[in-house]
């Protein structure tokens, strides 16, 4: 399965792997690059202590930070900032930065950074929606869900990226993933009472897969791949520019004084979605033009 996803997310075979949950696969990359910080020479980890990501981000980002950060000492809080603020952050913090943190697409609005900058990509909201380019891009990390554009459903298991330059860099660090499951270990059915980390992707595994979740996901991401990414981008594009024009949306609500549109963007640069938000700031969106209704 992580060698498909990864046909989705532009990623060479051995650098992905489906397992656990987003959460979980965002700890166990955040923690294995705060120690591959710790061990550069330049910048002690008193000078590059900084997380940075955005308040748009999807909870489950931001809260993860805080867990490993409390948990591991020493560290400043993440810090967050607006989505349109994150280049000029990185050039004020400069070395400071230990991690940065983005979500590729915003899940409230839609809108897409373009991905470049130690970087952990959360793609949940993007992978098998819009092309995804991590090797060509350098990524260093990412993330991303199974229950959504990958067609998996809700509890689907997700999935986890590693550059090749950096699985190679971490083959002497036992610990560098510290969540240190049975099945990451190189010889699980050995049982061993010695932790030894699987080579590459696999040190990213824990415990047992789910297998027919995985079963059920495989099956959406056999789907995706048949009608291809690009397709499926320009349906949803499509739709996304009759509701701009008509000033309507699927769900039948006027953008009036009492709706404002928060997906106010060029629509090349955001996924899909309209959002909407109305004078509580309670925010709605429905996605047109494509399968699997709301955004």
């Amino acid at each position: 399965m992580g060698e498909k996803i990864g046909r989705l997310v532009g990623a060479a075979p051995g650098q992905v792997i489906c397992a656990d949950s987003t959460s979980v696969n965002l700890f166990k990359v955040l923690a294995t690059a705060l120690q591959m910080q710790e061990r550069r020479p330049q910048l002690s980890m008193r000078e590059r202590r900084v997380i940075l990501s955005e308040r748009g981000n999807f909870p489950t980002d931001p809260y993860m930070a805080q867990g490993l950060v409390e948990l591991l000492g020493g560290h400043d809080k993440p810090q967050l900032v607006e989505f349109d603020d994150v280049p000029a952050a990185l050039a004020r913090l400069g070395e400071r930065v230990a991690a940065l943190l983005p979500t590729h697409v915003n899940f409230q609005t839609g809108a897409m950074h373009d991905m470049a900058a130690l970087t952990i990509w959360d793609l949940a909201h993007s992978a098998g929606a819009v092309p995804v380019a991590l090797d060509a891009c350098s990524a260093d990390f990412a993330v991303g869900c199974g229950y959504k554009y990958l067609n998996g459903g809700p509890g689907a298991p997700a999935f986890v990226y590693a550059a090749e330059r950096h699985l190679q860099a971490l083959a002497e660090l036992p610990f560098a993933q510290p969540l240190s499951g049975w099945l990451g270990h190189r010889a699980p059915f050995e049982f061993s009472p010695q932790y030894a980390p699987a080579a590459g992707i696999a040190r990213f595994t824990v415990g047992t897969p789910f297998i027919i979740a995985l079963a059920a996901l495989e099956v959406g991401v056999d789907t995706v791949l048949a009608v291809g990414v690009p397709a499926l981008r320009d349906n949803r594009l499509l739709g996304t520019w009759r509701s701009d024009k008509e000033r309507t949306v699927a769900l039948g609500v006027p953008l009036d004084r009492s709706v404002r549109a928060r997906s106010c963007r060029p629509i090349q640069k955001r996924i899909g979605p309209i959002a909407l938000a109305n004078m509580s700031q309670v925010t709605a969106s429905a996605e047109t033009g494509a399968t699997g209704g709301a955004a």
